[in-house]
């Protein structure tokens, strides 16, 4: 497994942390995603053969929030 952390603009409460949080663990290959809401982050623990962090931050973009 690996780890990234991903910049994510737009999230200001708890329902964009969940949001974001089910849409990323609600991927095959994501076995966890923690938001920081302060840091306007998400730490992401993956397996690199099943998901890739473009597809992590398209996912992201898919829950109206952008990527960095």
């Amino acid at each position: 497994m690996e780890k990234t952390t991903i910049g994510v603009q737009g999230m200001s409460c708890n329902h964009c942390k969940r949001a974001v949080e089910v849409k990323l663990k609600g991927i095959d290959g994501v076995s966890g995603a923690m938001v920081d809401l302060d840091a306007a982050n998400v730490t992401v623990e993956f397996d690199r053969v099943k998901v890739t962090p473009a597809a992590l931050k398209r996912v992201i973009g898919e829950a109206g929030y952008k990527a960095e």
